[in-house]
């Protein structure tokens, strides 16, 4: 007897509920950890950490775009039923990443020696500078090889182990990370941190798979010259896809400090930390619904995808302008009470940083949706010609009017980028989907004056008091995403969970 077919919303579902939790998880561990480092590091030395960072993370963005090509190529064989071909291309990800890993490693430990002139470190602190660096490079080798049980947990709708491995390995590096800063090992603990969660990440994805893989995919788990060939065709431009993420979303850091001052990359994160929480949130919907949509593609039931794709692109907008609202309405009382009144960029600062994070994360998705419809190289490309524009922009931006060009230019950029996505998936899928095109103004009108209202609660009401900022935030997240959900058309599924769970929960024993 042959198993029940996957429920793709329900594996969106728990993707979308084990990413909201673990980012939680990593929002209070930044909440406590901030006002250590700038106590123990100082706002300089932390903030050419965080300008490195970003260095490390072009390295890591290196992976070739594979982890996408596993997701969808394996989301695609488990629709079709094909559990040797899931083996196969299984077998293409040990293989790739495996290099890639070795790679970063090698390029981490080439460019290492140079990061503290670039980021203006003092030289009694170069040394210890360096091997921070080098360390991380080690953990980020390991977290790119867990990148295959990820590409496989989504590709076959099992993600709720995987999800659960990620919220037990966070606390793991918290807590390294937090003993040892305390004990006076400095920079270090930083990498230390990441080095423990990385080790608990790969031990377990690597039991994952090896209990989840079925004799089929055992059989298949072998070279195939086909296989490879389609991965190295893919690879040029999935790689540009990668490297050109990191460039948009992770060069913020690095151009403050190389163009302005080190110390002014601590104050953006304190400004910009809650609205990263929101966006990855948010975000947490297109990971969770790549490797589903990837499924319903290739599956019989492929006539609803355009009316899944705009069900998605609307729940995740209305996710993103609740959380965006509550971070503008609270954000200069929570950097207040958090680290001081001093680290807060302003009202003007703020506001960008929300409409940057709304429209960025829609453009994202936008595209990841397109490339989870097949279109993996032409995505690839796609976000590669944005992210040359927006480096561009942002380093003029940054040069003419400071620390606030750079979300400026994330909102120009995403904004005609996001459009020209979604306008591809839906030519993608027309030749065998019903067309579903409303636009309902009611929505939009609600989601504009939520974000105004916002803006002036933001910039009059500012309390340095956690219980304030917790109140003004919770208040604002709460009713907007109440609110914008319910007169949503196209959020049928999330209202009809959420009745189930309350008659659920009122439901006897």
């Amino acid at each position: 007897m042959s198993s029940p077919p996957p429920s793709r919303r329900a594996a969106a579902a728990t993707t979308f509920a084990t990413n909201a939790a673990n980012i939680g998880l990593g929002a209070l561990q930044s909440i406590i950890l901030l006002p250590y480092f700038i106590r123990y590091l100082g706002k300089g030395l932390y903030g050419s950490w965080l300008s490195s960072g970003d260095v490390l993370a072009w390295i890591q963005a290196v992976d070739l775009g594979l982890p996408g090509i596993l997701t969808q190529r394996i989301g695609a064989a488990h629709g079709r039923g094909d559990e040797v071909d899931i083996g196969r291309w299984l077998f293409s990800g040990v293989i790739s990443l495996g290099a890639v890993a070795a790679f970063v490693v090698w390029a981490s430990y080439a460019v290492a020696p140079r990061l503290p002139q670039w980021f203006k470190v003092p030289a009694e602190q170069a040394a210890s500078f360096e091997l921070t660096f080098q360390i991380a490079a080690i953990a980020t080798a390991g977290i790119i090889m867990q990148y295959v049980a990820v590409g496989f947990a989504r590709g076959t709708q099992r993600t709720a182990f995987m999800g659960l491995l990620m919220a037990l390995s966070s606390p793991v590096g918290f807590v390294v990370t937090l003993v040892m800063l305390l004990h006076g090992f400095g920079l270090p603990s930083i990498a230390w941190g990441m080095l423990a969660r990385s080790t608990v990440l790969i031990v377990g994805s690597a039991y994952f798979l090896f209990s989840s893989m079925t004799p089929a995919m055992f059989r298949g788990f072998r070279f195939d010259a086909a296989v490879m060939r389609e991965t190295s065709r893919l690879m040029p431009v999935t790689a540009l896809g990668g490297l050109s993420y990191a460039a948009m979303n992770q060069s913020e850091f690095a151009i403050i400090g190389f163009m302005l001052d080190p110390a002014l990359a601590t104050g953006y994160l304190a400004t910009r930390r809650a609205s990263d929480v929101g966006r990855a949130v948010a975000d947490a919907i297109a990971y969770g619904t790549y490797g589903s949509f990837a499924h319903l593609v290739t599956s019989e039931q492929r006539a609803n995808s355009i009316a899944v794709y705009n069900e998605v692109v609307s729940i995740r907008t209305s996710f993103a302008v609740a959380l965006a609202g509550a971070y503008i309405a609270m954000n200069a009382s929570f950097v207040a009470a958090w680290v001081g009144p001093g680290l807060y960029g302003g009202t003007q600062l703020t506001l960008l940083l929300a409409l940057s994070s709304v429209v960025g994360g829609g453009a994202f998705l936008t595209n990841y949706l397109y490339r989870a419809t097949g279109a993996v190289a032409e995505g690839s490309i796609a976000s590669a010609v944005e992210a040359v524009v927006r480096i561009g922009l942002m380093v003029w931006l940054v040069s003419v009017i400071g620390v606030p060009g750079i979300p400026l230019a994330s909102l120009v950029t995403a904004s005609v980028f996001g459009v020209l996505a979604y306008r591809w998936s839906i030519s993608r899928l027309r030749p065998f989907a019903t067309e579903d095109d409303r636009v309902d103004v009611r929505v939009w009108a609600a989601r504009i004056s939520f974000l105004v209202l916002a803006v002036a609660v933001g910039h009059s009401v500012r309390i340095a008091d956690w219980i304030a900022a917790a109140m003004i935030g919770g208040t604002f997240g709460a009713v907007g995403l109440v609110g914008l959900v319910a007169i949503d058309t196209r959020a049928g599924a999330i209202r009809t969970m959420a009745a189930n769970l309350v008659r659920k929960a009122r439901t006897p024993w």
